[in-house]
Formats: structure tokens, C-alpha cells, sequence
């Protein structure tokens, strides 16, 4: 058995529920301890007080660090932030950004977050999430993160409902929008997921470096039927090659 710690780490509210609303969710319900920790903020604070109303909603633990909106950097502190979160919450999963996005915080949390995870000592199950454009753009259809090719999907079908309520808990961000882009996108990743009756799915790219998927993650992560998983190092075991497992 693993420690049911999952930590999801985004540079603003509404990532969360936007990239992973459902497979956070999921991980709720299956008993997942869940942490989301919100790298930015805005000026007024709004933002803050909508990052605590969805996390609460959820039933997750949260961290906002407080860093501005729009001008997030992977710095020496940014960095230290992320390995003392690692540090104190253990994490068995962690869910990241996809690191090619048109805005810069998101390429700038991929990188901070993924530090932690890919340092030798560490083997941590990593996946990064895309992220979907607003319903206001031409109803969704202009890619937010690019050249996402997905290695896993997470059938979020019967958690719509909930991570559409979630997301106006981001009420400064035009939520019914955003709920009407996230539902185009998800059906699309419905179709090509291959997962019988899914209607809606997340999709994921894992960047763990070495081991197989553990049979707790693997229920509700499944392989994409077109994209072979990453293969490279799971045939190592990870105390063979000085990594902790």
C-alpha cells in the first residue's frame, strides 16, 4: 500500500479545477488526502478568498503562497517553496502543469513543481494536466497547453456536476465560460480515451522517472490506447539505481 497523499500544485485558482477537477475528485472519494497549493494571488485578494472557497468544497487542504499574478518566476524561493511543501506533505502523487503554455505562470509552475519530483533521491508519480481556453474563445476550441500528447486519461463522467460547482467558486474568472471550454475539451479527450461509457475524461502526461504505476493509482489513471505509457526506466528498480521508492 502507498500513502493516499496527493498534492497538486497550479499558479492560480482556477487551475485546479480547470486541469484536475475531476481526477481530484476521484481521488477524494477513493480516500485521498488532497493538498492544492495556489502559487499566486491577486492584488485585491479576491482570488484568495475563491482559492479557500474551492478547495473547501473539495474537502482539500490548501497553501497559497502569495506571489503576484502574472509575474511568477522559477527562482531560488519559488523553488524552496515547492521542496518544503514536498518536505512536510510526503506526497504519493503529485499533479503539475504541462510545461508548454501560452501563459507564462503556467510554464513557470510546471518547472518549480517538477523540480522536487525528478531529483535523485526522490521518485515521486508525476503527471502534468493540460489546461482548457475559455468558452469566450470561439466556444473552447484554442489550445491553452501545447503540444499535449496524453499518456493517461482519468473518466470524469460522473464528477461533472461537481467540478462545474467547483469552478464558480473562481467567480472573478468568468466561470460559466470557463465551464463550457472545459466541457468541449474533456469530451473530446472522452472520445479518443477508449474507456467505455465516458463521456467526459481528463487527460495527463506522466513523468515519473522510474517504476511501474502502483495498482492505487492505476484504477483511475488509464493508459491512452494511442500513446504507448512512458516505458523508459520502469523496468529499473528504483533502490537499484539510488533511488528512494
Amino acid at each position: 500500500m502507498i500513502e493516499k497523499r496527493a498534492l497538486c500544485i497550479v499558479a492560480h485558482g482556477d487551475d485546479e479545477t480547470n486541469g484536475a477537477g475531476g481526477t481530484l475528485h476521484r481521488l477524494k472519494a477513493d480516500g485521498w488526502k488532497i493538498l492544492i497549493v495556489y502559487a499566486t494571488t491577486s492584488v485585491d485578494g479576491n482570488r484568495t478568498n475563491e482559492c479557500i472557497a474551492a478547495a473547501s468544497h473539495l474537502g482539500a487542504d490548501y497553501e497559497i503562497w502569495g506571489f503576484n499574478d502574472g509575474k511568477l518566476e522559477d527562482t531560488s524561493e519559488t523553488r524552496a517553496s515547492a521542496v518544503r511543501v514536498y518536505n512536510w506533505f510526503k506526497p504519493s502523487l503529485v499533479i503539475g502543469l504541462h510545461g508548454l503554455d501560452v501563459h507564462p505562470d503556467h510554464r513557470a509552475i510546471s518547472s518549480i513543481a517538477l523540480g522536487p519530483a525528478m531529483q535523485r533521491g526522490v521518485n515521486i508519480e508525476y503527471f502534468t494536466c493540460e489546461l482548457c481556453s475559455s468558452g469566450r474563445h470561439t466556444d473552447g476550441d484554442r489550445p491553452q497547453s501545447l503540444g499535449f500528447m496524453p499518456t493517461h486519461y482519468v473518466d470524469t463522467t460522473q464528477w461533472v456536476e461537481q467540478v462545474d460547482n467547483m469552478t464558480r467558486c473562481h467567480a472573478s474568472q468568468d466561470p460559466e465560460a470557463m465551464i463550457v471550454g472545459m466541457a468541449r475539451v474533456h469530451a473530446n479527450r472522452a472520445a479518443e480515451s477508449g474507456l467505455d461509457q465516458c463521456t467526459q475524461a481528463e487527460a495527463f502526461v506522466r513523468l515519473t522517472r522510474v517504476g511501474d504505476l502502483h495498482p492505487e493509482i492505476e484504477k483511475i489513471f488509464n493508459p491512452s490506447p494511442f500513446n504507448l505509457p512512458r516505458r523508459i526506466g520502469c523496468d529499473f528498480k528504483p533502490e537499484n539505481i539510488g533511488i528512494e521508492a
